[in-house]
């Protein structure tokens, strides 16, 4: 998955990557409030998103990145909610970036 360029949008709290046009797959990752009684080992994988408020959800939330889901594009009907913004979306390239090299 290259991360030069990211669409970060959420969609039924998972925050959908639309990473390059001509790829004929969406890769997701779970969005979760449940961050404080998790283990530190899991809580490595958790990625805050900052400005929660702005892009429409309710309570402070966090991208689960542990595992990736995929989905063919042509095979689903995506419903658009809301998309993260460019800080957050900044964020989560640098974090994807470095979670990867471990």
């Amino acid at each position: 998955m290259q991360l030069n360029s990211l669409d970060a949008t959420y969609y039924f709290m998972a925050v959908l990557l639309n990473v390059s046009k001509p790829l004929k797959m969406f890769f997701f990752f779970d969005i979760t409030t449940k961050f404080k009684n998790k283990s530190e080992k899991i809580k490595k994988h958790y990625f805050e998103i900052k400005e929660y408020e702005t892009t429409g959800l309710k309570k402070h939330s966090w991208i689960d990145t542990y595992r990736r889901y995929s989905v063919s594009k042509k095979d689903t009907n995506v419903n658009y909610i809301g998309r993260l913004s460019d800080q957050d979306t900044h964020r989560l390239v640098k974090f994807l970036r470095k979670t990867a090299k471990k």
